[in-house]
């Protein structure tokens, strides 16, 4: 484990963190050990050398961040014998596809699926914040077209008295 590294990319939300698996196992030669979720908090891990691992997280933050929120990434270069799970192929907390992986992913999705209720329910009264911005709107227009008419006027005044 002397040349080996450990890389972390944190993502909120399962697409986030499927794109950065995606890109950093693709960017360069790391074996991705697991995906640990977390309530909306996903932590990608890779492993493999320090230059590879670095490619690695670096792309996988980078392809993330365009198209969700990655909360951070961090490389272990050589990590400490007392750094338990990695050497002996044991995987992290809950290694990509296995029993627990699923569980708490079903969880997740139950949880997300709460909040998303949660805020159809708490929309309803952000429409009659839209309704006054449409009044805001059709203000402002009648006060363009007078505005606009005058403008009409004092051109066509100042044009008539030129003559």
């Amino acid at each position: 484990m002397k040349s080996k590294c450990v890389g972390f990319v944190e993502t909120m939300g399962y697409v986030t963190a499927v794109e950065a698996a995606d890109a950093g196992v693709k960017s360069a030669n790391v074996s991705l050990l697991s995906c640990e979720i977390t309530s909306a908090l996903i932590t990608v891990v890779f492993e493999g050398d320090v230059g590879a691992v670095k490619a690695a997280v670096s792309a996988a933050y980078n392809a993330a961040s365009k198209i969700g929120q990655v909360v951070g990434g961090h490389i272990i270069p050589r990590p400490s014998e007392e750094f338990k799970g990695f050497e002996d192929g044991t995987p992290y907390p809950f290694a990509a596809g296995s029993k627990e992986s699923l569980d708490v992913t079903k969880k997740v999705a139950a949880k997300e699926k709460k909040v998303t209720d949660r805020k159809k329910r708490t929309a309803a009264p952000q429409s009659k914040n839209k309704s006054v911005t449409k009044k805001q709107r059709a203000e402002k227009e009648r006060k363009k077209s007078a505005n606009l008419e005058m403008a009409a006027e004092t051109i066509e005044t100042t044009t008539v008295g030129k003559k």
